[in-house]
């Protein structure tokens, strides 16, 4: 069984036999992989070297990026954590691979399904929903009660399909569980809101590098 990755390189070996008009698979291979050790050793070369950035004509361009050692704090439990420095490699494509990419990204993720839920109390759980026809355009339906929420998930994959996806969007009252406020001594959401972004909470709007960080 050959693998997809596999399958790849096998198509770009022998792109390169027939480019150079090689006699034989081994010749190309041969230049594929001492093609991919210089780009290796160039990249790592720089790797120290923030900002370095290598384009390879239309194809595409890495670049290096850095990042500092930073400190974190966890609004929830107050933890301060460390975050180690990085050095990452990024690759953008340019050229003709970008905007096909592009163009096929915004036919992939073209939903099936479309769902909104108003999730307030157990008497206002509407939802409405639209579906994608196979002439490309949505039907949609009159709202209906929202239903088990358990069962919500399975419900919506069930009408996406095998290969299809779906795209949710709730409405959810403005607040936090009654079990976090609990636990971090939130008395009022009010009151909450103007602390968020100050003193133990300053932390609140960072990004997260790390899923622990939450």
């Amino acid at each position: 069984m050959v693998t997809s990755s596999r399958a790849g390189r096998n198509e770009l070996v022998l792109a390169v036999q027939k480019t150079f008009a090689l006699p034989t698979r081994k010749q190309a291979e041969e230049i594929v992989a001492k093609f991919i050790s210089c780009l290796e050793d160039t990249l790592l070369h720089h790797l120290g070297d923030d900002g370095f950035a290598m384009k390879l004509n239309s194809f595409g361009k890495f670049s290096v990026r850095h990042r500092h050692a930073s400190r974190r704090r966890i609004t929830f439990t107050g933890d301060v954590r460390e975050i180690p420095p990085r050095r990452k490699i990024k690759f953008i494509s340019l050229g003709k691979l970008r905007r096909l990419e592009r163009a096929h990204m915004a036919q992939a993720i073209k939903p099936n399904v479309v769902y909104h839920a108003d999730w307030g109390g157990e008497e206002k759980r509407w939802s409405a929903r639209a579906a994608l026809g196979t002439d490309g355009r949505y039907t949609a339906f009159a709202p209906e009660p929202v239903g088990p929420p358990g069962s919500l998930i399975g419900q919506l994959r069930k009408e996406a399909g095998h290969n299809g996806c779906a795209f949710a969007g709730f409405e959810f009252p403005v607040g936090v569980p009654a079990s976090y406020a609990e636990r971090a001594g939130v008395s009022s959401f009010r009151s909450l809101v103007k602390r968020l972004g100050h003193r133990n909470r300053k932390e609140c709007y960072s990004v997260c590098d790390e899923a622990n960080q939450i």
